[in-house]
């Protein structure tokens, strides 16, 4: 596993204090998981570790359920294709929010979802709205099978590309979303070649 790259965003003003107050839970890694895995740097401690995935198309290799099992919370932006796909996702036993893709069945899951986390708006998407919503701060999204971070208009847009499918010269990827309580978070994306 590579970590391409890592950039932070702070919806503050200030950067985050050293000696922020820690939950008990956080200093204690998961079961199979070493101590580093649940801090992303020596001063931000994440609240939440989320793994971010995207356009599985029928597709999750048995590596990236090894990486997934750190995570916090899963978040798949769409494309899972059958349902079947994602019960090795749901053995994990962490909690699993899944978008329609334009690929799903309709109706099995939501095509979009507003998650709130540390005062952070997060705005789960498959397809790339041309004009975003109100009031978010974050837009993660798939479709594309590329990853993507930008800012436009003041709102963070993600992508995690596609563990299964990547295109555009891009690797196999997925994406970690590190909260923190003091409103700020870290991206990250895992590629594998």
């Amino acid at each position: 596993m590579i970590f391409s790259y890592v950039k932070e965003n702070s919806l503050r003003d200030s950067p985050p204090s050293a000696s922020s107050n820690l939950e008990p839970d956080l200093l204690l890694p998961k079961k199979g998981c070493s101590i580093f895995d649940n801090f992303h740097s020596p001063i931000n401690f994440p609240t939440l570790k989320i793994a971010v995935l995207s356009d599985t198309h029928n597709s999750i290799p048995s590596f990236l359920l090894k990486e997934l099992q750190c995570s916090d919370e899963i978040w798949h932006l769409g494309d899972v294709c059958s349902p079947k796909t994602i019960r090795p996702l749901e053995a994990l036993d962490i909690p699993l929010k899944i978008i329609e893709g334009n690929c799903d069945s309709p109706f099995l899951w939501k095509k979009h979802l507003l998650i709130t986390h540390a005062g952070i708006r997060f705005f789960l998407v498959h397809i790339p709205p041309r004009k975003p919503p109100k009031d978010v701060d974050v837009i993660l999204h798939g479709h594309t099978h590329e990853p993507c971070d930008k800012m436009q208009s003041g709102i963070r847009w993600l992508n995690p590309g596609s563990i299964s499918q990547p295109r555009g010269g891009s690797p196999a990827s997925f994406g970690w979303l590190n909260i923190q309580k003091n409103k700020t978070f870290s991206w990250s994306l895992s590629t594998f070649s």
